[in-house]
């Protein structure tokens, strides 16, 4: 029994440290919204409103201030107060899309 006993808990260890590993995974992995809408752009919470605000790509959340305000979103007009209404992830997908449209446009014509 004490052979048994020992064998299970180095199973159990294993399997743990197994799961420990895919849920560090997982966090590591862009999260996926809806049909699969990948999040890998920053969100930043404002502080007063406590709205969260998307940011490009190329913004590092690491260089913003400690306090941030929607009126520091010099990136996007529409939301750069606490007055603007949230995005959702679904709607920054759609935003994306368009873009990528008109961006396609625009290289035909030229």
């Amino acid at each position: 029994d004490e052979a048994k006993s020992s064998s299970a808990t180095r199973t159990s260890r294993k399997a743990a440290k197994r799961a420990t590993e895919r849920i560090a995974e997982k966090k590591n992995k862009p999260k996926k919204y809806g049909k699969g809408i990948l999040e890998e752009d920053p969100w930043v919470q404002c502080d007063r409103c406590q709205k969260w605000r998307h940011l490009p790509a190329h913004v590092n959340p690491e260089d913003l201030p400690e306090h941030w305000f929607c009126e520091l979103n010099t990136y996007d007009e529409k939301r750069n107060d606490c007055e603007a209404p949230e995005q959702t992830p679904k709607e920054v997908a759609k935003e994306k899309k368009r873009a990528k449209k008109l961006a396609a446009k625009l290289q035909l014509i030229e």
